[in-house]
């Protein structure tokens, strides 16, 4: 959890990982989203995130991109690295209808 200036809460995921492909659902940010269910009841501003980093195999360098879950509290997300091009691709898959986005 991070306390802000003005009385925001950001709740913070973090994930690491050397795979390519990953894939996330709802169950993986439960807890921070039931957080901030509670914090909102008491008055709080709070904003939920997934901190994604991948660590590219056989290099130092990393990639991080956070994720907003808010408004995807029950969606999965697969997240994509293109080693050629070195752009992350992602895709938020709400119930049985998907949406990209890059």
């Amino acid at each position: 959890m991070v306390f802000n200036k003005g009385g925001r809460v950001d709740i913070v995921q973090c994930k690491t990982t050397r795979k390519y492909n990953s894939y996330f659902t709802p169950e993986d940010w439960g807890a921070e989203v039931e957080a901030a269910q509670r914090l909102r009841q008491l008055g709080f501003e709070v904003r939920v995130w997934l901190d994604f980093t991948l660590f590219k195999i056989g290099r130092s360098a990393s990639i991080n991109r956070w994720f907003k879950i808010d408004k995807h509290e029950k969606d999965s997300l697969t997240i994509k690295y293109d080693g050629k091009t070195g752009k992350i691709s992602y895709q938020w898959s709400p119930l049985g209808r998907a949406q990209s986005q890059a």
